[in-house]
């Protein structure tokens, strides 16, 4: 089949249109959110309109909850949205029905316990299930819906 350019393409930049190492994209309700890492922040393309507005982050490098470090990856559960914010150490929650983000994961400084993590790189949902890895700690942590509970899923 034919190849198309979907987004990006037109130099690296910050403009809406240009991007800046993107390293993940991912599809909720006809629309496509792409991690822009490099700059800071999470795109989101309407597949019918083709229009890009910013979704997450783009307002400086930070630790606030309206700000990001270097967001790696984005998946969607039960109407929200989750950024691993790499440099931040965390996992950002993002309710796309009232556009509030909150602490899912993380935030607790580096470290291997199971309350902290080093730099989490994706995450995957499962049977109600999240599941997030922590490249550095070359470990798979699994945090539960319904309690809360993080425990060690692999590595």
């Amino acid at each position: 089949g034919e190849v198309t350019l979907f987004m990006g393409g037109k130099g690296r930049g910050d403009a809406l249109h240009q991007l800046a190492y993107p390293s993940s994209i991912a599809f909720q309700d006809g629309d496509a959110y792409v991690t822009d890492s490099e700059n800071i922040r999470v795109l989101k393309k309407s597949l019918s309109t083709g229009e890009v507005t910013l979704f997450m982050g783009g307002k400086g490098r930070g630790d606030a909850l309206h700000q990001l470090a270097y967001p790696s990856s984005i998946a969607f559960q039960d109407g929200d949205a989750y950024v691993t914010d790499s440099e931040n150490i965390r996992v950002l929650k993002k309710s796309l029905s009232t556009g509030e983000v909150t602490l899912f994961m993380g935030g607790k400084g580096r470290g291997d316990g199971l309350h902290q993590l080093h730099w989490p790189s994706s995450i995957a949902f499962q049977d109600g299930d999240a599941y997030v890895t922590d490249s550095p700690n070359n470990r798979v942590l699994k945090k539960s819906l319904s309690t809360g509970e993080v425990t060690l899923f692999m590595g």
